[in-house]
């Protein structure tokens, strides 16, 4: 006999000329409870900055603890959620395997809002990956303009080192923890392409590269710190209008600020210089890369493809908005209401 708790199921294989199929409902109704009292499921908050492909490197390597039954991992949405059989493994010993297999978790509490000075935040480090995009920045236009202006030398070349220097900061870490774990991933493949831009003497390109790979994680993590305060609010809320009030707001606002930048402002904006094609791929993959994750880039360049294709054909929002929210509601309801495990 098998348990499936994820699916709700039990697969029972039996010898029918020793017990009758009625005689083995009775059997697993009569057994049932103990086979789901020793079922349980618990979630963490996952800290780290590695990729999506570790964390499900993570899941395998979890997967093989004893008594684990199912895990699912984000490095993205920053949770670890585990199926395991009590019977098999106490919950007290299946934190400290998790431990011990590499996770750095804690426990997932709801996060208390922070209204701290904006000084604060900045000598605390808070802030270290927005300065660090912000000095890349002004680093990268100084040597646009100094070398419109006066030419190639050496400080062009000093300006530029430091527009690597603070644009790359974050993207060369990561890329960093996901070659630990041998895993080539985005992050990699973002380093090694402005590398190789400043190797064949497009330093400019590379040092834009590393900036906007900077200001998409920039935005990203901000994006998902507040959906994440937004899933634990509602995973921990025991008021159910509450559940909802979420769930509604995390469905429409996300979609129509999105696609009031992405379509609204930067699809237009690129459309009316003259660049048609840059503006729809550029969007496109500008779009996925804000996601920051590697298996699911390919599907989102294509599903922002497809809502670029909705907003040129009808000159509105609305259709966009709508297949967004439409896409988020099925993400949404698949992930957060099917519970930690899903």
């Amino acid at each position: 006999m098998s348990s499936h708790p994820e699916k709700s199921t039990v697969d029972v294989v039996f010898d029918p000329a020793r017990l009758s199929d009625g005689e083995v409902r009775s059997l697993i109704r009569e057994h049932i409870t103990q086979v789901e009292s020793a079922i349980h499921k618990c979630a963490f908050r996952l800290e780290g900055n590695a990729c999506e492909a570790c964390a499900q490197k993570l899941e395998r390597k979890i997967g093989n603890i004893p008594g684990v039954r199912r895990a699912t991992a984000t490095y993205l949405g920053k949770v670890l959620a585990v199926t395991f059989d009590s019977n098999v493994e106490p919950e007290d010993r299946i934190v400290s395997d998790l431990k011990n297999s590499g996770a750095d978790i804690h426990p997932l509490a709801p996060r208390p809002a922070e209204e701290r000075p904006l000084v604060r935040k900045i000598l605390a480090g808070d802030l270290n990956e927005e300065t660090s995009c912000g000095l890349g920045l002004a680093f990268l236009s100084a040597s646009l303009f100094v070398e419109k202006s006066s030419g190639v030398g050496p400080l062009t070349h000093a300006l530029y080192a430091g527009a690597y220097l603070f644009a790359g900061q974050q993207g060369v870490r990561s890329a960093i923890a996901s070659l630990r774990e041998k895993v080539l991933d985005v992050d990699v493949l973002m380093v090694l392409a402005a590398l190789g831009a400043a190797c064949i003497g497009a330093p400019f390109e590379g040092a834009l590269l590393l900036f906007l790979f900077s200001f998409s994680n920039v935005l990203q993590r901000h994006a998902m710190d507040r959906t994440q305060r937004a899933i634990e609010a509602l995973q921990t809320s025991p008021d159910p209008a509450r559940r909802w009030a979420v769930a509604v707001t995390a469905i429409l606002l996300a979609p129509v600020f999105e696609e009031l930048v992405f379509r609204g402002v930067l699809l237009v904006s690129l459309h009316q210089a003259g660049y048609p094609r840059l503006a729809f791929w550029g969007t496109a993959v500008f779009f996925a890369l804000t996601h920051m994750n590697l298996m699911t880039f390919l599907p989102l360049v294509m599903f922002a493809a497809v809502l670029n294709v909705l907003y040129l054909r009808t000159g509105s929002l609305i259709g966009p908005i709508t297949a967004h929210a439409v896409f988020n509601a099925t993400n949404f309801f698949w992930v957060v209401l099917g519970g930690p495990g899903s």
